[in-house]
Parts: structure tokens; C-alpha cells; sequence
């Protein structure tokens, strides 16, 4: 027969709000013993949000490692080889958000280079199929021709 735990063992005290919660208020963290985090899940959120915004150049180092593998300065050399300008378009302005899109191949995951917004979406929507980007400049070509631009 297995018994359950007191009801105290299965309650936690958040430190910030000084609530004592039942376990499933806590977020889980593999650097702790018990396996949740000291702080309760909206204190958690807090200071989450507070650190974020008061660490933006940590936070976008971390975000380029766990996605594409690089660093906040490889983003930096990578968009000074370009000029700071959209491999494509060479808009000095991203466009939709306040820096350059990491461009990458799907297939490889190896970075082809840093692209605005709409260049972005543009070679997303595409699939980066060349063959179909080429039928699309034959048919604004086409279209020129005929006057239809």
C-alpha cells in the first residue's frame, strides 16, 4: 500500500511573493534539487521579462546560439561584410523588426547571410526554390515587355 505524502511536502513557499503554493505553481529547473524553480510561475515570469529587458545583448547572444549557432559579434561581422545591408536588396532599414533575419538554408542549417523582412518572407514564400524564383523574373519580365509594369 503506498501512502501519500503530507500535505506540507507537497506545498512550496515562492521567496518573492512569500505565498506557499502547491508544487504544480512552481516551473520546472533541472539546476535545482527539487527539480522546480525557487520562485512561484508568475514571480518566475517577472523577473523573466525584468532580466530580458535589462539584458538585451544577452538575451540576442543566447537566442543566435540556441538557433543558428553564432554569436551576437558574428551576427555584427557578418552584417559589417555586408555593409549593413540587406543581402538582397541592400535596404540599410530592416524592415518588420529592428534587425536583420538571420538567413539560413533549411537543409544544412548553414547561414547564407542577413536579409530585411520582406526579402525574408519573400524567399520563405518561395521555398527557396530557384527554379521557381527564376519563372517569376521571366514573368515580371514578360510583363515589362508587354507594357504591364
Amino acid at each position: 500500500m503506498t501512502t501519500k505524502a503530507p500535505l506540507e511536502a507537497r506545498l512550496k513557499r515562492c521567496p518573492k511573493c512569500e505565498l506557499t503554493l502547491s508544487l504544480d505553481k512552481f516551473p520546472k529547473s533541472l539546476k535545482t534539487k527539487d527539480g522546480l524553480h525557487c520562485y512561484c510561475k508568475p514571480c518566475k515570469k517577472i523577473y523573466s521579462l525584468s532580466w530580458y529587458h535589462a539584458n538585451p545583448d544577452k538575451t540576442r547572444n543566447s537566442r543566435l546560439k540556441n538557433t543558428f549557432g553564432i554569436t551576437l559579434e558574428d551576427y555584427n561581422d557578418l552584417l559589417k561584410a555586408q555593409n549593413g545591408c540587406c543581402a538582397i536588396c541592400q535596404t540599410d532599414t530592416p524592415t518588420g523588426s529592428a534587425s536583420f533575419h538571420v538567413d539560413h538554408c533549411h537543409k544544412t542549417n548553414k547561414i547564407r547571410g542577413l536579409l530585411c523582412s520582406k526579402c525574408n518572407h519573400a524567399l520563405g514564400l518561395f521555398n527557396d526554390n530557384q527554379n521557381t524564383i527564376r519563372k517569376a523574373i521571366k514573368y515580371l519580365d514578360r510583363a515589362e515587355a508587354e507594357g504591364r509594369l
